[in-house]
């Protein structure tokens, strides 16, 4: 039913909102801040899409599934070199 994006940079932030917003959707918010420590206050979630790649997946992130949610986030050093992780 709703939707919860972060945007680490606040002026990509400011446009997304304004075009949700512009395109009619009211489920949706929007957060500037650091999208490794996730939204504790809205969490549990069923699903939890990462666009941007680390090392690995953040135990915030997997801490905030419900039981049987899944996160799916790009691993890996190299960012030319990366792999889609999906964690249940």
């Amino acid at each position: 039913e709703r939707v919860y994006t972060i945007e680490r940079h606040a002026g990509l932030a400011e446009t997304a909102r304004q075009r949700f917003e512009e395109l009619g959707y009211d489920n949706i918010e929007v957060r500037t801040g650091d999208g490794t420590k996730g939204w504790p206050d809205a969490a549990p979630f069923d699903a939890i899409l990462v666009a941007a790649g680390g090392p690995g997946a953040p135990l915030a992130l997997q801490e905030q599934l419900d039981v049987g949610g899944r996160l799916v986030i790009p691993v890996g050093d190299d960012p030319h070199d990366q792999r889609l992780l999906k964690v249940t």
